[in-house]
């Protein structure tokens, strides 16, 4: 029989080796942690690109495409609205009669209210643009209530809805594909 200080000491040894090897483990993770947090975007916006090359290999058009943005930085929306775009004018070049929307519940909505038009004019212009080409921009009500923002808030091309989330969901109950568009 083994005393039992001397297996309180064996397992305070163990414990203390576990910690250490966590502790190791876990720097050496957060360094890789960080190289994937800066390589995220890149992929994200990667398989965004793949999402759509997928979509037009396709033999018959999906019945839609919702693109979801959801962004921290009010800018963004300048960067994604490009994106969303120009993979509308290729998803509409292979199948002309797909649908299209976009619904926007991040921060970069808040670049979409009427007070904000001088200061990200060229993306209130495309915005126009897109729903010229029957492309809605759809934005969340809720979130824009977070920062007491109304549906008198936003211009008229601007699609203030309830809440994004069921948005979404009501499209791909239509048979639309979701691709999320992040930064």
């Amino acid at each position: 029989m083994i005393p039992k200080s001397s297996c309180l000491k064996e397992m305070k040894i163990t414990v203390n080796i576990q910690a250490q090897v966590f502790k190791s483990n876990l720097i050496q993770g957060f360094g890789i942690g960080i190289f994937i947090l800066l390589l995220f975007p890149a992929l994200l916006f990667a398989n965004t690109t793949q999402e759509i090359q997928s979509i037009l290999q396709q033999k018959k058009a999906p019945i839609g495409v919702v693109f979801e943005v959801l962004e921290n930085e009010e800018k963004d929306i300048i960067w994604t609205l490009q994106k969303i775009n120009q993979a509308s004018q290729k998803l509409r070049q292979r199948f002309p009669k797909i649908g299209i929307a976009v619904v926007s519940h991040g921060n970069e909505l808040f670049a979409l209210t009427k007070d904000k038009k001088s200061a990200y004019s060229k993306v209130h212009s495309l915005v126009e643009q897109m729903n010229r080409n029957n492309i809605p921009i759809q934005v969340c009500g809720t979130a824009a209530s977070w920062k007491d923002k109304t549906i008198s808030d936003f211009p008229n091309y601007i699609d203030v809805v309830e809440a994004a989330p069921e948005k979404i969901e009501f499209y791909e109950d239509l048979g639309y594909l979701l691709i999320e568009v992040t930064r």
